[in-house]
């Protein structure tokens, strides 16, 4: 009996052994992969330790962090989500990410006067297929700044078909042939930056916030003629600037948009209001 204990206690040494031995070999085959492709980006790249984690298929970076001339980004931990079929080197069918403790910065004119020197934020996002579509989210939460929230629906582009294109056995062009854009939404919870950007055209325009307040209401109504299109976006925007506390924007077409469509219209001057009209955007206040 004392022998069979002390070979079962061995066997469990043994496995739990071999656990930690494969997902530290893991770990050093994802770090070898994950420095190749690092070292191609035109930015300053690092981190400070990496860890993959067998038995939940995550992967945890610490310390990630971007330079350019421009900007910096500083992300404390980002968890990665792996898909199961990460080790099988395919398209990943779903795919989701969050990051704590992550600052970022940007010198550009008009932005970091908003922003300030630097933004610390949390950030979640990811996708996933269902039949022919897939479906895209990204959640922040900005320090001082407010909470932003985007989700976007394209159809007819069904997995197999990005998996062809993740594998060059089609070109890039195929996604903007087939993809339609079904829905988009952008909800941004007022925390800050609503009253950091009044107070830079107020100073800008050397007038009072009040003043200012008033006179972008002005331009939004002599821009929203339309009375139909006034009542969805002008007089809700109006709103927002009377009471800032949460905005969100839909764009729901009458029929789902090709990607391509939108590039050309967007590479021309493109009519405002037929595009309101046409892509279904509508603004409104929340809670």
């Amino acid at each position: 009996m004392r022998r069979a204990l002390i070979l079962f206690f061995l066997l469990i040494g043994a496995l739990i052994s071999s656990y930690f031995a494969l997902e530290t070999f893991a770990t050093a085959k994802i770090k070898e992969k994950l420095d190749r492709r690092l070292s191609k980006v035109p930015y300053a790249v690092f981190y400070s330790n990496i860890k993959y984690k067998l038995a939940t298929n995550d992967l945890v970076l610490t310390d990630f962090t971007v330079k350019g001339s421009l900007f910096y980004v500083y992300l404390g931990q980002l968890f990665i989500d792996l898909p199961a079929t990460f080790r099988e080197k395919k398209f990943p069918p779903e795919f989701f990410f969050y990051v704590k403790n992550g600052v970022f910065s940007l010198d550009f004119p008009f932005v970091d006067s908003i922003l300030g020197n630097k933004v610390d934020f949390n950030l979640a996002g990811g996708y996933s297929f269902s039949e022919d579509s897939l479906f895209g989210y990204l959640t922040s939460k900005l320090e001082g700044l407010g909470d932003f929230k985007f989700k976007v629906k394209l159809s007819s582009l069904s997995y197999p078909l990005m998996e062809r294109i993740f594998e060059g056995r089609t070109t890039y062009r195929s996604l903007l042939n087939r993809g339609k854009l079904d829905y988009l939404s952008m909800t941004i919870r007022n925390r800050g930056i609503f009253e950091k950007f009044l107070k830079y055209t107020a100073q800008e325009e050397g007038i009072s916030e009040d003043r200012a307040k008033s006179e972008i209401k002005t331009m939004i109504r002599s821009n929203f003629r339309n009375r139909d299109i006034y009542l969805r976006i002008g007089k809700p925007l109006e709103n927002f600037i009377d009471n800032p506390v949460c905005l969100k924007v839909e764009l729901r077409p009458k029929n789902p948009i090709n990607l391509r469509e939108i590039k050309e219209i967007l590479k021309e001057k493109p009519n405002l209001m037929e595009i309101i009209d046409n892509w279904g955007i509508k603004v409104k206040t929340c809670s």
